[in-house]
């Protein structure tokens, strides 16, 4: 995903929504996404992210991507935050052995209504999928709940694996800029 400090390429309208860049000084830049949603259901979303689990047990059939970002908007509106997964014809690896695989376990999603406070609020979200699926591809998006116009600012964008042996926690974990990451340990 493309770092709103540089471009937007990585963000897209969706319904009536428009985006820009504003100036916005935060712990991620001095830059951020600003959406301006005419009607519920306008926002954005994010280009497909390339995204795989790192951590999974034999026993753990699935594996949860969480994404989160810093959101601020008019105090008591309402936004709708997704993470889900592109929808592409999948193939399962091959069975190990004389033994029959159960079917392909399909993707759950857990959107999140938010009742924004006017001021900076970390977001989050989570979708699961199949654990023998190793890399997938993924799309964040926001979506206006409350009628009529308002303007949002995005920041911080970011997707981490959750709910994994030892990390039974499906909360974000804190801030690291794009392209780090931290020991599962």
């Amino acid at each position: 995903m493309a770092d709103v400090e540089t471009d937007l390429s990585g963000v897209q309208a969706l319904g009536g929504a428009s985006l820009a860049s504003a100036d916005a000084d935060t712990a991620f830049g001095r830059k951020a996404l600003s959406v301006t949603m005419a009607a519920a259901s306008d926002g954005f979303q994010t280009v497909p992210v390339k995204v795989a689990w790192r951590s999974l047990l034999e026993h753990e059939k699935e594996w949860t991507l969480l994404a989160s970002t810093y959101v601020k908007g008019p105090k008591d509106s309402k936004i709708r935050i997704e993470i889900a997964f592109v929808l592409k014809d999948l193939q399962l690896p091959p069975p190990q052995g004389d033994k029959k695989e159960p079917e392909r376990i399909p993707d759950k999603t857990a959107p999140q209504e938010i009742v924004l406070t006017g001021a900076w609020q970390r977001v989050a979200c989570t979708a699961s999928s199949d654990g023998r699926l190793k890399e997938r591809e993924a799309v964040f998006s926001i979506k206006a709940e409350s009628p009529g116009p308002m303007s949002v600012l995005a920041d911080g964008f970011q997707f981490e694996q959750v709910a994994y042996y030892p990390h039974a926690h499906t909360m974000p974990t804190t801030w690291l800029p794009g392209g780090e990451d931290r020991p599962a340990t």
